[in-house]
């Protein structure tokens, strides 16, 4: 049996002397739902992860066994932070299945 998965890249950008990611985030918008934040996740759907190599800048949001309920937009939360930055600053990204 193939596992049908849907990938979603998100590029967090280089980190510089001034700027640095700061945290990754992907929500759901259909219900404002954050289904992962940094490599943790917070929902109890396991097909929902995050992938993401120590040093890279690729976050990818990965949904094994995709279902049409999961038809929607995704949103990766990219926080941004500058040394004279506080709180850090958002950009966001979309993604639709």
């Amino acid at each position: 049996m193939e596992t049908v998965k849907e990938t979603f890249p998100c590029f967090g950008g280089t980190e510089t002397d001034n700027v640095r990611v700061f945290q990754i985030s992907w929500v759901r918008r259909r219900d404002w739902h954050i289904l992962t934040s940094g490599m943790f996740t917070y929902t109890n759907d396991e097909r929902f992860q995050v992938l993401h190599s120590e040093g890279s800048d690729d976050w990818t949001l990965q949904i094994k066994y995709v279902q049409k309920r999961d038809n929607g937009t995704y949103e990766c939360q990219v926080e941004t932070l500058r040394r004279a930055d506080h709180p850090p600053k958002e950009s966001y990204r979309m993604c639709k299945t």
